[in-house]
């Protein structure tokens, strides 16, 4: 039919705001959802983990009408248009991408420790704030008993 829905994928500050009371939503099934409505062009590029094997992807290409297809790689072809795509779908009407996330993202692959770590940490804005602090504070500390060390050191060969 004319009309399509796509929800929204909720993010960290949604489920902080949950987690002190500050819930705007009545239900959680109530996210926000992209609805396109009429009957123009419309293509599409999708992304997900395949349901075959969890190891690879699916990207696939598709378009109300087969003309709309060059409409895809026309947009596929404009590095400008390229560089802003992202989510795991991309619309593509009037010759412009949209980009959105739809449904929960997942990872294949490996990544070096420390990148690993980051990785972790930037869904967790908060808990990377409260830690950075946490370090602060340590190296702070361990700063401060060094150079009392060093003071007490000194004073007594002053003596």
């Amino acid at each position: 039919g004319p009309g399509r829905k796509i929800r929204k994928v909720p993010g960290t500050l949604d489920r902080f705001y949950e987690l002190i009371g500050m819930n705007t939503d009545p239900s959680p099934d109530s996210v926000p959802q992209k609805h396109l409505r009429g009957n123009g062009p419309l293509a599409a590029l999708l992304g997900f983990q395949s349901p075959l094997d969890k190891a690879h992807s699916v990207v696939a290409a598709t378009a109300v009408e087969p003309e709309e297809m060059h409409a895809l790689l026309d947009v596929l072809q404009d590095e400008d248009a390229v560089k802003s795509m992202h989510g795991s779908i991309v619309l593509v009407h009037g010759g412009k991408a949209e980009s959105m996330f739809g449904g929960k993202t997942y990872t294949l692959g490996r990544l070096p420790f420390w990148t690993s770590i980051w990785f972790l940490l930037s869904g967790h804005p908060i808990l990377l704030a409260v830690m950075s602090v946490v370090a602060v504070l340590v190296f702070a500390f361990a700063l401060w008993r060094t150079l009392r060390t060093i003071a007490s050191r000194r004073l007594e060969e002053g003596s």
